[in-house]
């Protein structure tokens, strides 16, 4: 009885990491991303294409005048495809630690058919 129970108790453990995983992906591979709570700012256009970057700010305002240290992604994908969405976990991470955390975007051959020595 026991060994015919154990498949029904696999995949009712492993069904909610099956359905985790897959939203993690289309999380990380829609475009553009939507990582709630980050300000988007355009740091360049080439072509009608906004390039942007994410900013993730810690809570609460630094004291006037007051520095924080700051650290900006930039997805891997070999300038072929990926999405700044890549590195949303540690930017929120660092963020909450007290950092200024950025996500930036670039052109990648998948969406804006280009090679790396143009984007470079």
């Amino acid at each position: 009885m026991i060994r015919s129970l154990l498949p029904l108790v696999l995949l009712a453990l492993l069904t909610p990491l099956a359905s985790a995983q897959e939203a993690k992906r289309k999380r990380n591979t829609s475009y553009p991303p939507a990582l709630e709570g980050a300000a988007v700012e355009t740091y360049k256009e080439v072509n009608g294409t906004k390039l942007n970057v994410w900013i993730f700010q810690p809570d609460g305002k630094p004291p006037q005048g007051a520095k924080r240290p700051a650290i900006v992604f930039f997805f891997g994908g070999g300038w072929s495809s990926g999405s700044p969405a890549q590195f949303e976990g540690q930017a929120r991470h660092l963020a909450a630690r007290g950092m200024v955390a950025i996500t930036a975007d670039y052109r990648v051959a998948t969406r804006h058919q280009v090679k790396a020595a143009t984007c470079v």
